[in-house]
């Protein structure tokens, strides 16, 4: 979630947090805004994107203790991803590397395409780096990590329209199923367009989007499946 201010210029300035934090953000929105607006009047030049967004780190732990740790001293990044990495683990999560899944983003060109396709209640999802162009080719040899990610795959359904799940597509694997549950008349992945990847729908699952776009213009709850 997030919270807007728009500046004078019309530029909307973002912050995004966590639901249970947006509340915390009051004081980076009124900065950031104020600051942006101060430069746009002293260079009289408006900011030339249609926006501006700032995201919050949600738990800093692993900041304070890479902070502590390296103190006046020189480090790598490797060293952040291993504080970063006991922070997660200490939260609860099992097996989780940060430097692991942050290489596959920091050491390829690219990002991937996850493509879905639907049987019955289940989908099934696999990835290949995204290309502009279909004629392109690229070489799984020409990477590191053979333009696979690990990838935090979220979604969500018509029957909690605000709530996401996610499911983690590690690199190594060749596809990865989501159940759908029953009775939903619509589902989406990558909620709020929060992560750094494309979905490509099967051509029934577009269809019905289609559908449930035009169905919007009358039916105003279905509001959540365009963001």
């Amino acid at each position: 979630m997030f919270a807007k201010e728009t500046l004078s210029s019309g530029l909307d300035f973002r912050v995004y947090a966590p639901s249970a934090r947006v509340e915390n953000t009051a004081y980076a929105l009124q900065q950031g805004a104020q600051i942006l607006q101060f430069y746009e009047e002293m260079f009289d030049y408006p900011f030339p994107l249609p926006k501006s967004d700032m995201a919050a780190i949600p738990d800093y732990a692993g900041i304070n203790s890479f902070l502590k740790r390296f103190a006046y001293q020189n480090a790598i990044t490797a060293q952040l991803w291993e504080e970063l990495t006991k922070a997660w683990q200490e939260s609860g999560v099992e097996n989780g590397d940060v430097g692991e899944i942050m290489g596959t983003w920091t050491e390829q060109m690219g990002y991937p395409v996850i493509t879905v396709s639907r049987s019955a209640d289940e989908l099934v999802i696999t990835q290949q780096r995204f290309l502009q162009d279909p004629t392109a080719v690229s070489d799984p040899a020409d990477s590191p990590h053979g333009y696979r990610w690990h990838v935090p795959v979220s979604f969500f359904s018509s029957e909690a329209p605000n709530v996401s799940s996610i499911t983690w597509f590690y690199k190594q694997n060749d596809s990865v199923t989501i159940s759908v549950p029953s009775g939903a008349t619509w589902f989406k992945l990558n909620y709020q367009q929060q992560g750094y990847y494309r979905v490509n729908y099967d051509q029934d699952t577009w269809t019905s989007m289609i559908q449930v776009c035009l169905d919007k213009v009358r039916k105003p709850q279905y509001s959540a499946l365009t963001k």
